[in-house]
C-alpha cells in the first residue's frame, strides 16, 4: 500500500489530489501475477473515494546471467467519468525490463508497447539508481529519462526526466519506505498535462 501526494503516470498528471495505491502480487518461481489500483483519497471537500486506474499484470523473469530481465503483460483500465456514469478505457500492454547491478549502481531499461492502440503506442525509460546501506536501512536515488510516442503525440519525443528518492527500513517482517520525486517535463504537450515541475511525496508499506 502506498499513499502519495499526487499521481503522475508516464509523464501525465493523473491526479493532483492525495491518492492511495493498494497493490497485491504473488510470485511463484519465475512467474509473478498482481493487481494495482490508484484511488483518490477523501480529502478537503471530497468525501468519497474515486478510482483513477486499475491494472492487472503478469510477469516472467528470465535467468540471463548478471542481467536481470523480465517481460510481462498488463491490462489497464483508466475509468472515464461522463454525465455521472463510469466507463473504463482499457489498454492491453506488453512490456520488458532489464537491469544490471554493478556494485552500488543499477542501470536499467523499461519498454512498454500498447499494441491495441489505434496506431500503436510506446513508452520507454532509462534509469540509473544508486543504493546506499545506512546501518539496517537503505537509501536509494534514481535518475530517469523517459520517451513516448502514440499516447499524446504521434512522433517519438523525450517526455520528461525525473529524480526519485527512497528511504526504507524494516519493521518486523514489513518494510516502510518514504518516497519523494520531482519531474522536469520536457515536451510541450506533456507540460500541458503535468505542469513544468511536479513534485510527489509519500510513503509505502510492504507486507
Amino acid at each position: 500500500m502506498s499513499a502519495l501526494s499526487a499521481f503522475i503516470h508516464q509523464g501525465e498528471r493523473i491526479s493532483s489530489r492525495p491518492v492511495l495505491q493498494p497493490e497485491l502480487a504473488l510470485g511463484i518461481g519465475w512467474l509473478t501475477v498482481g493487481t494495482f489500483a490508484n484511488i483518490n483519497a477523501p480529502f478537503g471537500d471530497t468525501q468519497s473515494f474515486k478510482m483513477n486506474q486499475w491494472d492487472v499484470y503478469g510477469t516472467v523473469a528470465f535467468p540471463t546471467g548478471p542481467v536481470e530481465t523480465e517481460a510481462g503483460y498488463g491490462y489497464s483500465a483508466v475509468p472515464f467519468y461522463s454525465d455521472g456514469s463510469l466507463s473504463p478505457e482499457p489498454t492491453h500492454e506488453v512490456f520488458a525490463d532489464a537491469a544490471l547491478p554493478v556494485g552500488s549502481f543499477t542501470p536499467r531499461a523499461h519498454a512498454l508497447v500498447d499494441l491495441w492502440a489505434d496506431s500503436g503506442a510506446f513508452y520507454g525509460e532509462l534509469g540509473l539508481a544508486r543504493e546506499v546501506q545506512l546501518g539496517l536501512n537503505q537509501f536509494a536515488v534514481e535518475a530517469v529519462l523517459a520517451a513516448a510516442s502514440g499516447y499524446f503525440t504521434d512522433e517519438l519525443v523525450i517526455s520528461h526526466t525525473a529524480l526519485q528518492v527512497t528511504y526504507g527500513f524494516d519493521v518486523g517482517t514489513s518494510t516502510v519506505e518514504f518516497l519523494g520525486g520531482a519531474q522536469l517535463t520536457i515536451n510541450e504537450t506533456y507540460r500541458d498535462l503535468s505542469s513544468r515541475f511536479p513534485v510527489v511525496v509519500g510513503t509505502r508499506l510492504v507486507l
